[in-house]
């Protein structure tokens, strides 16, 4: 075969190769929009063409398990089937919890709610604090603190020594805000009401580097 029909050929078959692939993705585009937001019509389809798709039985029984909780959260648009608020972008069907900037689309003015902002909701990270579906928790918390808090604070990154540190049992949100606040450290008007003995000795968290 000539240089010129072994190019004409491999041309054909680009050009048939573009056109399958194109075939395909506006089947499941079709099959996408005709489930809507039927979970178990899209595991069925997209689980066909891909790996890793999320069972939706799994999310179900989850689901369950969850809202058996007293501070059982959901996220509207999830509540409302409104599935593609968020996910009408392919690319958009999971999103990392360090580039959470998609949530800014309603949530727009969380950045800068308080004058003293918690670096992760600056930075965007909202994934890393909350559960873009449900949780057990209030406000779609992925854990409790401390837990949730120590993913990025170590009890030796927090100033000086108070007995409320040392306690790991203790809930930093009760005396700090999660997102920010006026004061430094984000702390709460209340936050005296949850020491553990008011007649012991502390240090004063504004008294911190």
């Amino acid at each position: 075969m000539s240089g010129g029909s072994a190019s004409t050929e491999a041309g054909r078959r680009g050009r048939l190769g573009w056109s399958v692939a194109a075939g395909l993705l506006g089947v499941l585009g079709l099959a996408l929009v005709w489930g809507g937001c039927d979970a178990k019509k899209n595991y069925e389809l997209l689980s066909f063409f891909f790996d890793g798709v999320p069972d939706p039985n799994a999310v179900t029984d989850a689901l369950t398990e969850a809202s058996a909780s007293a501070t059982f959260s959901q996220h509207r648009p999830f509540v409302d089937d409104e599935c593609l608020k968020c996910h009408e972008d392919p690319s958009q069907m999971k999103m990392e919890p360090d580039n959470s900037g998609l949530c800014l689309t309603c949530h727009e003015g969380v950045t800068s709610q308080y004058p003293r902002m918690h670096g992760a909701v600056v930075g965007v990270a909202c994934l890393r604090c909350h559960n873009p579906h449900f949780s057990a928790l209030a406000s779609l918390l992925r854990d409790r603190a401390p837990a949730l808090c120590m993913q990025c604070h170590d009890t030796n990154q927090m100033g000086s020594p108070t007995p409320e540190h040392e306690d790991l049992t203790q809930d930093c949100l009760e005396c700090h805000m999660g997102h920010g606040g006026p004061e430094r450290h984000f702390l709460r008007d209340s936050w005296t009401d949850y020491l553990p003995d008011p007649e012991s000795p502390r240090s004063d968290p504004d008294d911190a580097p």
